[in-house]
């Protein structure tokens, strides 16, 4: 890695086949036949999600970092960073143990969370006691950037009773909840120990954060036992999680966190993709608008009796992105002889070559390739369905992402009977990935341990103005945000949500995010820009900030923040390192 920028988080291979093992050993593993194999997913804590639940933190908080792999570690690699994360490491080598205990005595500060095998004295705890809850397990008492409850860990994963050490500083209780899903679980109560621990040399979360982050991306885990205890906070509450990492980072880690970024959307602070899923209707309320407007859109078109006409209709405008709407279910009709039909989940068209063939089918309708697909129908068979999208990026090489993660019912490991929770409802107005930043989704098998190539993203259906206000005020908190809005043409007009349909709510929208100057793009764009966006590597060193843009392309429009100042850049040209002088923002 030539180029080194001061965040890294560091992935243990050590400790994902000691995970491994212990799902061999507890029989928690799931078997079934993918695009080309039987295969075995890890469930549980086993998966090792929260190498990729961390690293979608981090560009939620717009903040670029290294993947630093186990045996990349050495102590003039680690010296050269000012942080590093180890998350869920529960079996560095010997090795590594001793190199971040040499480099966490010099200017390299630490973020440790879940388990691990470090020793107490680097943790800053005077021991500590491994503790399995059965319920979802809140920071109590956080200083006045929070409000309660904060969740941080589910049921049934391993986190730490611990205590501060002399020397060291606690900071917040750990509360275990009550489980409404385990009849035996206790009724609330508080757990011995601190919940934080900070000393000179890390910051010490004993509790599975990232890996419960990781989890709830993609149906791993669910928030919907505890939607009621959330409110309003359930539907931003991954962006909660960024801005609880930024606060403690910041303040307790290293205080250059966060201080310095290249903004993903240039100018905007955020961005906001208008999708339409043209189900069952040919009204043009929203197209007409959009092209008359000139606001740009992405048109997810169903191959239904509509699907020609929607593929003419939006044909040939540059500012309209035309999608391709995949089903997930299909529809019963009872022998053609009554208007009554019910949808059914379709295993088959979301599992193993089914999404392929399906992506594969529809691009020869379209005739021009679509560079992204939203799933239709509500349903996701996990880990199946990612499985499948992992085929499917792999066959269909320029496809940017998909639109899948957002109001689902999750059939996980095929609802099969004994099962936890293994059928969940997320309904509406709820969502299930409640993080407004694209994200990339993780398969997790003993065959195979790789994050996807393509981008995910959540949305919110049909969002009345009360919900776009909360949309807005989420976005005080946090910047850099990426917001899906899903307005069906079909409801446009129709009194399914309200009377009159809901094309004032649209307007609402639309007027809000024009005064607010946030950038409003097609899904395939905005997934375009961050491929770009990840490209470029940036390093703060003492006054001065380097930017090196690490691709084959120009890239142009960049945008520099320092600490909430903005400084345009002109052009970065392939393998070109910019120096900029912090105290005048001057470029050489």
């Amino acid at each position: 890695m030539d180029f080194r920028q001061n965040i890294a988080v560091l992935s243990s291979e050590p400790s994902h086949l000691a995970h491994i093992e212990e799902a061999r050993r507890q029989g928690a593993l799931y078997r079934f036949r993918g695009a080309g194999s039987v295969l075995h997913w890890l469930q549980g804590e086993h998966a090792y999600l929260a190498v990729n639940g961390l690293a979608s933190l981090l560009r939620r908080l717009a903040v670029q970092f290294d993947l630093l792999q186990e045996e990349e570690v050495s102590v003039e690699t680690c010296e050269d960073y000012d942080l590093i994360f180890i998350p869920n490491a529960k079996h560095l080598e010997e090795r590594t143990v001793k190199i971040l205990q040499e480099v966490s005595e010099g200017k390299t500060k630490l973020v440790i969370s879940g388990v691990t095998n470090l020793p107490d004295q680097l943790l800053g705890v005077q021991g500590k006691i491994p503790y399995v809850p059965r319920g979802f397990i809140g920071l109590k008492g956080l200083p006045a950037f929070w409000t309660e409850p904060c969740l941080v860990s589910p049921p049934n994963y391993t986190l730490y009773r611990a205590k501060a050490a002399p020397g060291s500083k606690g900071l917040a209780t750990l509360q275990e909840l009550q489980n409404p899903d385990d009849p035996k679980a206790m009724s609330t109560h508080e757990l011995d120990g601190d919940g934080i621990i900070l000393s000179d040399r890390a910051l010490f979360l004993p509790f599975p954060i990232f890996e419960f982050i990781g989890g709830l991306l993609q149906g791993h885990l669910d928030l919907e036992p505890v939607r009621g205890l959330l409110g309003d906070a359930g539907n931003f509450y991954l962006d909660r999680m960024a801005f609880l990492l930024m606060e403690l980072v910041s303040r307790y880690g290293w205080e250059g966190f966060g201080q310095v970024r290249i903004r993903p959307w240039g100018d905007h602070d955020h961005v906001l993709v208008l999708r339409h899923d043209t189900d069952s209707s040919r009204e043009t309320a929203y197209l007409d608008f959009e092209k008359a407007q000139r606001v740009p859109a992405t048109y997810a078109i169903l191959l239904d009796e509509n699907g020609d006409f929607w593929l003419k209709e939006t044909a040939e405008d540059p500012l309209i992105e035309r999608a391709f709407h995949f089903p997930s279910n299909r529809i019963s009709r009872f022998f053609g002889l009554l208007p009554s039909r019910s949808f059914r989940p379709d295993k088959r068209a979301i599992t193993g070559w089914g999404l392929t063939d399906q992506v594969k089918r529809a691009r020869e309708r379209f005739r021009v390739p679509f560079l992204t697909a939203h799933r239709h129908g509500g349903f996701l068979y996990y880990p199946e369905t990612i499985e499948a999208m992992d085929h499917l990026y792999e066959h269909v090489p320029d496809l940017l992402g998909l639109g899948t993660m957002f109001r689902f019912t999750c059939l996980r490991y095929s609802a099969s009977r004994g099962s936890h929770r293994s059928r969940i409802t997320v309904r509406h107005p709820d969502v299930g990935v409640p993080l407004w930043f694209p994200f990339k989704l993780q398969v997790s098998t003993l065959e195979r341990s790789r994050t996807l190539r393509g981008w995910d993203s959540s949305a919110f259906m049909e969002p009345d103005p009360p919900m776009t206000d909360l949309i807005f005020a989420n976005a005080g908190l946090l910047p850099h945000g990426a917001y899906t809005m899903i307005f069906h043409p079909a409801h446009a007009k129709g009194e399914a949500f309200r009377a009159g349909g809901n094309y004032e709510w649209f307007l609402y929208a639309v007027e809000k995010v024009m005064r607010e100057g946030w950038w409003v793009a097609p899904a395939a764009a905005v997934y375009q820009r961050l491929n770009e966006w990840e490209e470029l590597r940036l390093l703060v060193k003492g006054d001065q900030v380097l930017i090196h843009n690490s691709s084959s392309d120009s890239k142009e429009g960049l945008i520099l923040d320092i600490r909430g100042t903005r400084y345009p850049l002109e052009v970065l040209h392939p393998g070109e390192t910019k120096v900029i002088e912090r105290a005048s923002a001057h470029v050489r």
